[in-house]
């Protein structure tokens, strides 16, 4: 099957801080836990496997630097990569519609993170230049999970095939450091 024939079929449906809930979870426990983790460092690499258009890692970003003011002056890099070009390039855009900005996304958040064009809404350039967007697949290039802190993998695993999965979960494990913190999906395990 073509890379592009599959990126048509994955579902890459995706909103600003969706659910709610895993951004109230890692702003209170999972980005502490690394925090503490990496203080010597002060380094941090997060990573976003199936990122789509970029609305995940572009919550993250906003999140660490609305939330997290003891960050300032880490060293932490953002990387989101997709099976679809035509979505690493959509994120690399940073533009969206209204649709893919949550409802109760808090006026504040919109006017300092975004700026409104006509009827879409862009990322502002601070915050996309800390994030790098490349063309990838997790069953295919474990370089690109290597080393992460933070591996957000919510809905990938569960559209692939047995085989890739399998392969996906040991390429994880296989790159995993001690205290690196994977995210799934709610509906995988």
């Amino acid at each position: 099957m073509s890379q592009d024939v599959l990126a048509a079929l994955l579902d890459t449906k995706s909103a600003f801080f969706s659910p709610y809930s895993s951004f109230k979870l890692l702003r209170s426990k999972v980005i502490p836990q690394l925090i503490k983790h990496q203080a010597r460092n002060q380094t941090l690499h997060i990573v976003s496997a199936g990122c789509g258009a970029g609305q995940e890692l572009f919550s993250l970003a906003i999140l660490i630097d609305a939330a997290l003011p003891e960050l300032d002056g880490w060293d932490i890099h953002y990387l989101g990569f997709d099976i679809s070009q035509h979505q690493i390039e959509r994120a690399m855009l940073g533009i969206y519609g209204q649709h893919e900005l949550k409802k109760d996304t808090p006026q504040k958040t919109l006017d300092k993170y975004f700026t409104q064009e006509g009827s879409v809404w862009k990322v502002i350039p601070y915050i996309q230049k800390q994030v790098e967007f490349v063309q990838g697949n997790i069953s295919t290039e474990p370089e690109l999970i290597a080393n992460a802190d933070l591996l957000m993998c919510r809905g990938v695993l569960d559209q692939l095939t047995d085989i890739r999965r399998e392969k996906s979960v040991a390429f994880i494990a296989d790159n995993m450091k001690s205290h690196t913190i994977v995210m799934l999906g709610a509906q995988e395990s």
